[in-house]
């Protein structure tokens, strides 16, 4: 039984992402956390100072979601004080006795449901699909930690009532300018689902374009384009329909510029282009590219989340997929049984309920071995993170003693990979480290619990 589709289907149908008028959330607490991105240094070399998490509203129990900016550094140099493993971090039960609060540095009202984020290109705007919003939500963020407001979030927030813990982002921030979809009377009107962004100067080689497109996927086979040049917001400028119904991931492929969809309905996967007008960025707009389908697995219909190599010269894809239950690996420079085909490299067998994916490279432990290139899936039924070798195409560990593990983050600096546990409401922490021969292999396991453990029966009380 697959239980996060029937968990996000219960949220859609109590009206997931409309606020109610009911509690307020608390403050410094995680509540069903569902999404999150990881802030890079503005060196490449030093470590990430910020992990921004979203927190859903999945009990309906309070009339909002909330955002929230950790500081890593903290939550490190707490982990280097434990005496024993694994190590507890802001909860009732910490070695120090520090709260989760003194690990938060700031934190907005969003919507009920995120369901994913990602950060603009110059860090500084975090860009989150929303269920229920119906449009693309944006919250401001500094991202130096050395500045006064490093990890500060900025929404043009304010209390629904005074004394709210929660300051919530205001109506503009949930809904980015509108100005343009009004000349062109265009109205969102479906569950967003997810989100990527780039560069304009990436999808037209222009040196003198400026700013960020958005592309948002939603639910009913709609993507929007938005374009951004920092002020004064998004503005949704086109949106394609047509594509797979039940989408639930869209990545960018960066030897083509364009997005690829996965849906949990088909084994289509689908494209989508950006035609851009420098002459008037106002009629840009977005193309159908042509599906491509993933055959020789049966069924192949029901695809969870993909990505692309993190090595940017070698051209391949990967696809969890839950028939099978297993990671795909797709050789872009190949061509399938037919034109409309993907050429399968191969295909590695994976535990119940595979949800997210993240790529990322590790450093190895021993001096003078190559980097090697590792794939991160949560599987959510199993209660397990699967990491795999994507050079190799090897299972290299499995990691247990997660609720429901979801969202996945990889720390290429610290070597750490951070995970959300839906079902406990945690972040848990993994030390990728041990290794004797520059593969991650042996046997990982969850190195720190950040937070309180809030099992699902004990919401509501």
């Amino acid at each position: 039984m697959h239980r996060l589709p029937t968990i996000c289907a219960l949220i859609a149908v109590m009206g997931c992402g409309l606020d109610n008028a009911g509690v307020d959330p608390p403050a410094d607490v995680l509540n069903f956390p569902i999404a999150m991105a990881l802030v890079p240094a503005a060196n490449a070399d030093d470590d990430p100072p910020f992990l921004i998490v979203a927190n859903s509203n999945y009990t309906i129990r309070y009339n909002t979601g909330t955002l929230q900016t950790f500081d890593l550094a903290a939550i490190h140099e707490a982990l280097g004080r434990c005496t024993a493993l694994p190590c507890k971090i802001g909860s009732t039960t910490s070695q120090d006795g520090r709260p989760l609060g003194d690990y938060i540095v700031s934190e907005v009202g969003i919507g009920s449901h995120t369901a994913d984020m990602v950060l603009s290109t110059d860090h500084r705007r975090v860009y989150l699909a929303v269920r229920g919003d119906r449009n693309l939500t944006y919250v401001d963020f500094d991202p130096d930690p050395l500045s006064q407001s490093g990890g500060h979030l900025s929404c043009g927030e304010s209390g629904r009532i005074d004394g709210d813990h929660v300051l919530r982002c205001s109506p503009m921030f949930r809904s980015g300018d509108i100005t343009i979809a009004s000349e062109r009377n265009l109205t969102l009107t479906g569950d967003p689902v997810s989100v990527v962004t780039g560069t304009i100067e990436s999808i037209t080689n222009d040196p003198d374009a400026h700013g960020d497109y958005v592309l948002m996927a939603d639910r009913g086979g709609v993507v929007a384009l938005f374009l951004d040049s920092r002020s004064p917001g998004p503005q949704l400028v086109h949106f394609l329909s047509g594509f797979a119904q039940q989408l639930v991931g869209l990545e960018m492929q960066r030897t083509t510029g364009l997005g690829w969809l996965v849906s949990a309905q088909s084994r289509d996967l689908g494209r989508v282009g950006i035609e851009f007008d420098a002459n008037n960025p106002q009629r840009s707009f977005l193309y159908d590219a042509g599906a491509v389908r993933l055959g020789g697995v049966d069924d192949g219909a029901d695809m969870r989340d993909l990505r692309f190599h993190p090595d940017e010269t070698v051209d391949r894809l990967f696809v969890i997929d839950r028939r099978p239950e297993s990671l795909i690996d797709v050789d872009l420079d190949r061509r399938g049984l037919t034109p409309n085909d993907a050429a399968l490299w191969r295909l590695v067998q994976i535990g119940l309920g595979p949800s997210k994916m993240t790529v990322g490279r590790i450093q190895p432990t021993v001096p003078g071995l190559p980097v090697r290139h590792y794939a991160f899936i949560s599987c959510f039924d199993a209660r397990k993170i699967y990491i795999l070798d994507i050079d190799t195409a090897e299972l290299v560990s499995v990691v247990g003693g997660f609720s429901g593990p979801f969202s996945l983050a990889v720390d290429e600096a610290r070597g750490f990979l951070y995970v959300i546990d839906f079902s406990t409401s945690v972040l848990r922490l993994i030390d990728l480290h041990p290794a004797a021969d520059g593969s991650l292999g042996g046997e990982l396991q969850i190195t720190a619990t950040v937070g309180d453990l809030r099992p699902v029966t004990q919401f509501g009380r």
